[in-house]
């Protein structure tokens, strides 16, 4: 245990409402304060804590009311003055009553001053008397750290420095405690027991898995007009900065230089007038063939000559071997073919067709064709620079899937990731000539695969990005990363979830700020989140401890990009300005900004039907359960592409139990998570375990998830939401019946969560959120949410939609009004295709229609203030 004076400085280092909050709330807890709540809001006389307990002898309530207030005795008289007025003020409250449960209306017992800090004996002889004379007790740092030693000692290790506070994971042992309730788990079993296989990637998108076979087309030498060599060269530079070679044999301007060359002879006068002459000659050519082919049809149809010569005749014109024969057939056929035909045929088919045909050859031999440039591709340098890296990363692969993982083991695994990471992005870039290829290669098998746990990688101390779909497990990862930490004295880790600290990361990162600044804002988000004060001394300690490259774990990237565009920035910055430090990010795939992070990207795989039955056999109670989905996992493909992870694996697995048919496709599964939720199966077995109807349940579920995704949030306050669900509800419910609602949507149905010490609603996990917005939409008109469709934030919402509904009425949207499209919108569509489950063909042609929308309307930027007002 730290000394007394470290105690406390690190209980002065508290930001005072955590101090409020995490330090007099469970003290006057443990003092058997039956009622005691955060104030959140202040009263006029600043009351931070409401205390009440009963008095078990004669049944009356004690109420006691505290304010938290850092007291700094060193400053001088108008630090005293303050206090005095503090200290009346606090006076006054003592005459005004307060609302307390069981008692009613009560005025206060007892006004207390609570400082983490301690009062030097000069100022305190002052105050002293004032403070009784005025009803006001004291309670200082000392006492403070006497109760939480004799009541709450489990606390006291939160305040063995700033290190053990920014450090503290104690609530990841837990697991995501809001999900965990609202999948009804309460097993042994946690979601990181079934961790997915995990696969390394380049570029933005998920489907770019590291490219280790198959690379002949590399080493193809390539071809390109006048108008496409500017790119390649554009390209072959980008390689050249980042790779240090250069993919074709020659320098680029000596293949320019050549071209040029033969551009002046194409365009010569001579060359001119020989491809006219040769385009004349073909025309002759081509007239005189389509005339034998008549006249051989004509013979034939007159019966002058059977099947077998016709055939005979024309084969012969569909080969090239006829231009050095000396003739084709005899001159009773050539005869024949001229009169009986209606179109007027020369004499001598036979020879004249072959000297026609040499006459063109000649000409063709002679004519310069349109040039183009030609680079032929280093073979060596591809082989050296390209191959040899990639067998040096399959060789470390296999040494890591053999087993034995060990920490030298994954550090040069990652090694070599990195080097064909960033070969293969480079590779196939934006601008690549390769781009189209690969993207058209669809991967057989995966050959990157890699059976290990992920927090193996995390352990090597390199800037890692952990990519995963919805309900793949990434919060749940790093929260046992996290908790395992926690239980080790020698390791230590920093886990943010992100989507808690909104309002932190929009105070301290903003877009205009320079690098600098952004990565310091960054390590101030880290302290203020863990209720310490980003003081320039806490941020120096900050810094030489993470400099150990301890791990910052960032968690939900992807929920905080939209209200929080800045955080890519700083996250950039920060790698730069503290290039030390060890990051690791957790974000969805093919988000908008993944090419901005140069971090290792490590993809979450999707179960292997092995995988997914063992979950299933550990997670059923009744293994008659477990066989029986089983069972119908593997007469059903649709199912299994679709269950896939362990968020989906769960849900199935309780429908299951409960006797409910599992659908097909993931919105389908998440449709009936929520009528199973909502009481709508209670109905059918005379269970009532609410009273409100099962249709005003999922409406109001629908509508507060729609308004969480309006403000790009996954937390609200309960009078917020209650607010603006009266108000769009006020035409089908009134206000009465949709709070009735909003409380049963957290208890019985569990849909969403409530923190009592924030007030603030969650629905456990974002794929919850984004289900019902889904399943809202269907309820709106499209020119009510089509703004929103170039929004990262909303493309899980988007993407369940287009699995249930016909997205083809956007594409008539834009056809009617093309002011409509935006071209934010493409990826977000572009998606909505290739989830949509309608035919193929259909498909293929809203892709081309949104292709040509595209390309039709002019570039508009997307606006970042769409607001849903209430």
């Amino acid at each position: 245990m730290s000394s007394q004076e470290n105690l406390l400085d690190s209980l002065y280092a508290l930001r005072e409402d955590a101090f409020t909050q995490d330090i007099l709330m469970p003290i006057f807890k443990a003092l058997g304060y039956t009622y005691v709540s955060f104030n959140g809001g202040p009263y006029e006389f600043g009351v931070d804590l409401v205390a009440a307990k009963k008095d078990d002898l004669f049944g009356r309530y004690e109420l006691t009311v505290i304010q938290s207030k850092k007291l700094n005795s060193d400053k001088g008289t108008k630090e005293k003055v303050d206090i005095h007025n503090l200290l009346l003020q606090l006076s006054q409250g003592k005459h005004r009553e307060l609302e307390i449960p069981e008692t009613g209306r009560k005025k206060p017992d007892k006004v207390i001053l609570a400082t983490p800090g301690q009062l030097n004996s000069r100022l305190r002889e002052e105050i002293q008397q004032v403070a009784e004379g005025l009803g006001v007790n004291i309670l200082e740092g000392p006492q403070i750290i006497k109760l939480l030693m004799s009541h709450c000692p489990h606390l006291i290790k939160n305040l063995n420095g700033i290190e053990c506070i920014i450090t503290d994971n104690t609530s990841s042992e837990l697991g995501n405690t809001a999900l965990k309730k609202a999948l009804f788990i309460n097993k042994t079993q946690a979601l990181s027991d079934y961790a997915c296989d995990l696969e390394f990637f380049f570029g933005s998108r998920k489907e770019n898995s590291l490219l280790l076979s198959n690379l002949d087309f590399l080493a193809k030498d390539l071809t390109f007009t006048d108008g496409t060599f500017e790119s390649f060269k554009s390209f072959n530079d980008c390689m050249e900065q980042k790779l240090g070679f250069s993919l074709a044999e020659q320098n680029l301007e000596a293949y320019y230089n050549a071209y040029l060359d033969q551009q002046r002879l194409y365009i010569s006068s001579e060359n001119q007038d020989l491809i006219k002459d040769l385009k004349k000659r073909q025309q002759e050519l081509a007239k005189l063939l389509e005339d034998v082919f008549d006249a051989s049809n004509d013979a034939y149809y007159s019966q002058r000559i059977d099947s077998d010569t016709r055939d005979e005749i024309q084969t012969t014109l569909n080969s090239s071997d006829f231009a050095n024969a000396d003739n084709l057939w005899s001159i009773e056929t050539d005869e024949l073919l001229r009169n009986s035909s209606s179109k007027y045929l020369p004499p001598k088919l036979n020879t004249l067709i072959p000297k026609k045909f040499k006459e063109v050859a000649s000409l063709e031999r002679k004519v310069i064709d349109k040039p183009e440039i030609k680079i032929t591709l280093s073979k060596e340098t591809i082989k050296e620079r390209v191959m040899y890296p990639i067998s040096q990363y399959k060789s470390a692969l296999e040494s890591v899937n053999e087993g034995g993982a060990d920490d030298f083991k994954v550090r040069e695994l990652l090694v070599q990731v990195k080097k064909v990471g960033l070969i293969q992005k480079a590779l196939f870039g934006k601008d690549s000539p390769f781009t189209q290829i690969v993207e058209k290669r669809r991967l057989s098998e995966r050959e990157g695969t890699i059976s290990i746990s992920p927090s193996t990688v995390i352990d090597s101390g390199e800037n890692i990005a952990i990519f995963g779909g919805a309900g793949f497990g990434k919060t749940t990862l790093l929260q046992l990363y996290a908790s395992k930490c926690e239980a080790l004295q020698a390791k230590k880790c920093i886990l943010i979830e992100l989507a808690e600290n909104v309002d932190i990361l929009k105070r301290h990162l903003k877009k205009e700020r320079s690098d600098e600044e952004l990565a310091e804002g960054l390590l101030k988000t880290i302290l203020e989140y863990k209720g310490v004060s980003s003081s320039v001394e806490n941020l120096k300690v900050l810094k030489t401890f993470l400099s150990n490259r301890t791990p910052l774990l960032l968690d939900g990237l992807d929920e905080v990009f939209s209200e929080v565009p800045a955080i890519i920035k700083s996250i950039k910055a920060f790698t730069s300005v503290y290039s030390r430090f060890q990051i690791v990010v957790t974000s969805r795939p093919n988000m908008s900004y993944l090419d901005e992070i140069e971090f290792t990207g490590i993809s979450l795989l999707p179960f292997t039907k092995e995988q997914l039955y063992q979950f299933f056999r550990a997670w059923c109670s009744d293994q008659k359960v477990a066989q029986k989905l089983i069972k119908k996992v593997e007469s059903s493909s649709s199912l299994q592409s679709t269950v896939t992870n362990p968020l989906l694996a769960t849900i199935v697995c309780h429908l299951a139990e409960s006797g409910i048919k599992i659908p097909q496709s993931e919105s389908k599964i998440y449709e009936e998570r929520i009528k199973l939720l909502t009481g709508t199966y209670d109905q059918a077995k005379g269970i009532n375990r609410q009273q409100n109807l099962p249709d005003n349940l999922l409406l109001v579920a629908e509508k507060l998830a729609f308004l969480f995704h309006a403000h790009s949030t996954r937390k609200l306050e309960f009078k917020q939401a209650l607010s603006g669900l009266s108000k769009e509800l006020n035409n089908y419910l009134n206000s009465k019946t949709v709070e009735s609602c909003l409380k049963e949507l957290i208890e019985p149905c569990d849909i969403l969560q409530f923190n009592s010490a924030t007030e603030e609603l969650t629905f456990g996990h974002f794929r919850f959120q984004e289900s019902l917005v889904a399943q809202h939409l269907r309820r709106l008109n499209h020119f009510q949410f089509i703004g929103y469709l170039g929004f990262d934030f909303w493309k899980g919402a988007f993407g369940l939609f287009a699995e249930q509904n016909d997205i083809s009425t956007f594409f008539d949207i834009f056809a009617r009004a093309e002011d409509m499209f935006n071209h934010a919108y493409y990826p977000t569509l572009e998606a909505m295709i290739d989830i949509s489950t309608t035919d193929r063909e259909k498909r293929q042609g809203m892709k081309q229609l949104l292709e040509f929308t595209a390309m039709t309307v002019g570039t508009v930027e997307v606006s970042d203030d769409i607001e849903y007002f209430y």
